[in-house]
C-alpha cells in the first residue's frame, strides 16, 4: 500500500477515469475477519487489484481526474478464492479468501445481477498474476515462432505455386503449339499421300507410252528390215538385166528410181527410229525421276507418321506426368491451407513426398528443353542429306534437252519436268518449316 500511494501524480495509477480506467466500481457492503459489523465502502477494480475506500471519498474520486487518498483497503486479487455466497445470514454475497497472509473479506451486493458482474469482474481480475504473465510469455513467443515458421513455410509454397501456375501456362502454350504441329503434320501427310498418288497415276501412264513407242519402234525396225530385203531384190534383178542394153536403159533407170525411193524410205524409217530411241531414253529418265520422287514421297510420309506417333505419345506422357504433379500440388496445398499448428509424421512424410515429386518433375523439364535443343539439331543434319538431295535433282531437272529429240518428246519432258519441280518447291518449304516440337517432359 505504501508503494502505491508513494507514486507520484501524473502516473496512470492516478491519472484515470472511472469509466476507461478501471475493469469493475461501485458500492458494496463489507465485512473484515476483525469485525462483524457492515460497512458500506466504494470499490474499485483495477490491475488486478480491488482498491477499498471510504463512502465519502467517491464524489472526490469521480470528480478528479486522480486521486490521492488513502485507500482503506488494498485487496491482490492474484493469489485467492472467489466465492459466491447466498445464505440465511449473507444475501448475494461474495467471499475472497488470501492464502498469504491468511485473510478473509466478506461483501455483500445489492442484488444477484450486481452480484454476478462484480463476481465476473473480480475472477477476471485475479487471472492478473507473475505466473500467468510468464506463462503469456512463452505462450506468445511459441506463438510466435510457430506463426514465423508457418509463413515461411507459406511463403515457400506460394512461391511454388506461383512457378507451377507459370510452368503450367508454358505447358498449355506448348500444348497448343503441339495440336498445330500436328495438324500441320496430318496436312502433310494427306498431301504427300495425294501428291504420291498423282506421281504413280503419272508413272503408269508414262510406263503406258512407253510401252507404246517400244511397240512402234519394233514395228518401225521390222518395216526397215522389210525395206532393206526389198532393196537387196531390186538390186539382184538390176544385176541379172545388165546383160540386155536396151532393157538395161528402160529398166534401169526404173530400178535406179525404186531403189531411191526405198533408200528414202529407209533413211525415214532410221530417222524415225532413231526419235522413238530418245523418247525411250526420256521415258526412262522420266521414269526414274518419278520412281525417285515417289519413293522419296514414301520415306517423308513414313517420316510424318512416325513424328506424328512420336508427338502423340510425348504428349500423352506429358499430360500423365502434369496430371500426377497437379495432384501432389493439390494434396501439398490442402495440407498447407490447414490452420493447425502441429503435423503428424504420417503427414510430414506426406509433403515430403509431393514435395520431392514436384522437384522431380521440374528437373525432368529442366532436362528436356536441354534435350530437346539437340534433337533439334539432329534431326535438322537428318534432314540435310533429303534436301541435297531435292537439290540436286532440281540441277538435274534444270539441264538443257538433248538436241537430237524430236519436239513432241521435248515438250512432253519439259512438262513432266515443270509439274515435277513445281512438286518439290512446294513441299520443300512445308517439310523444312515443320520443326519438331519438344516433348513436355521427357
Amino acid at each position: 500500500i505504501k508503494f502505491w500511494m508513494s507514486l507520484p501524480r501524473g502516473t496512470d495509477f492516478y491519472d484515470f477515469h472511472l469509466d476507461n480506467k478501471v475493469q469493475h466500481h461501485g458500492f458494496l457492503l463489507k465485512r473484515s475477519h476483525l469485525s462483524n459489523k457492515w460497512q458500506r465502502r466504494f470499490c474499485i477494480i483495477k490491475e488486478g487489484f480491488l482498491l477499498v475506500f471510504k463512502e465519502q471519498e467517491a464524489e472526490r474520486i469521480k470528480r478528479s481526474s486522480f486521486y490521492n487518498v488513502k485507500v482503506n483497503a488494498a485487496i491482490p486479487l492474484g493469489d485467492c478464492v472467489i466465492n459466491l455466497i447466498s445464505d440465511a445470514t449473507v444475501q448475494c454475497g461474495i467471499d475472497i479468501n488470501i492464502f498469504v497472509p491468511s485473510v478473509r473479506f466478506l461483501f455483500s451486493c445489492e442484488n444477484r445481477s450486481n452480484q454476478q458482474d462484480w463476481y465476473s469482474a473480480l475472477s477476471d481480475a485475479s487471472r492478473i498474476t507473475h505466473a500467468n504473465f510468464q506463462i503469456s510469455d512463452k505462450l506468445i513467443a511459441t506463438l510466435e515462432s510457430q506463426g514465423m515458421e508457418k509463413v515461411t513455410q507459406s511463403e515457400r509454397y506460394r512461391k511454388m505455386l506461383e512457378e507451377e501456375v507459370e510452368l503450367r501456362h508454358n505447358e498449355s502454350e506448348k500444348a497448343s503449339r503441339l495440336e498445330a504441329q500436328q495438324t500441320e503434320l496430318q496436312q502433310e501427310k494427306e498431301y504427300a499421300e495425294l501428291a504420291m498418288r498423282e506421281l504413280e497415276s503419272e508413272l503408269a501412264a508414262l510406263r503406258s507410252e512407253m510401252t507404246d513407242a517400244q511397240t512402234t519402234l519394233e514395228r518401225t525396225r521390222e518395216e526397215k528390215a522389210a525395206l532393206e530385203k526389198r532393196a537387196k531384190q531390186l538390186l539382184e534383178q538390176e544385176n541379172q538385166r545388165a546383160g540386155d542394153e536396151e532393157s538395161q536403159d528402160n529398166g534401169g533407170e526404173e530400178l535406179a528410181k525404186l531403189r531411191r525411193e526405198v533408200e528414202e524410205k529407209i533413211r525415214e524409217k532410221s530417222a524415225l527410229a532413231s526419235a522413238l530411241e530418245g523418247e525411250r531414253s526420256a521415258f526412262d529418265q522420266q521414269a526414274q525421276e518419278l520412281s525417285n520422287a515417289v519413293r522419296q514421297l514414301s520415306e517423308q510420309r513414313a517420316r510424318a507418321s512416325a513424328e506424328l506417333a512420336a508427338e502423340q505419345r510425348a504428349r500423352q506422357l506429358a499430360e500423365a506426368r502434369l496430371r500426377e504433379a497437379e495432384n501432389s500440388l493439390a494434396r501439398l496445398h490442402a495440407s498447407v491451407s490447414e490452420e493447425r499448428s502441429v503435423y503428424t509424421p504420417e503427414q510430414k512424410e506426406e509433403m515430403k513426398a509431393d514435395v520431392g515429386q514436384l522437384k522431380a518433375y521440374f528437373e525432368n523439364l529442366i532436362a528436356s528443353k536441354s534435350a530437346d535443343s539437340g534433337a533439334v539439331k539432329l534431326r535438322r543434319s537428318s534432314r540435310l542429306q533429303p534436301q541435297q538431295q531435292q537439290q540436286q535433282q532440281q540441277q538435274v531437272l534444270q539441264q538443257p534437252e538433248q538436241q537430237q529429240q524430236p519436239f513432241l518428246v521435248r515438250a512432253r519432258s519439259q512438262r513432266l519436268r515443270e509439274r515435277h519441280r513445281s512438286r518439290l518447291s512446294c513441299m520443300q518449304p512445308s517439310l523444312s518449316a515443320t520443326a519438331p516440337v519438344s516433348p513436355l517432359a521427357n
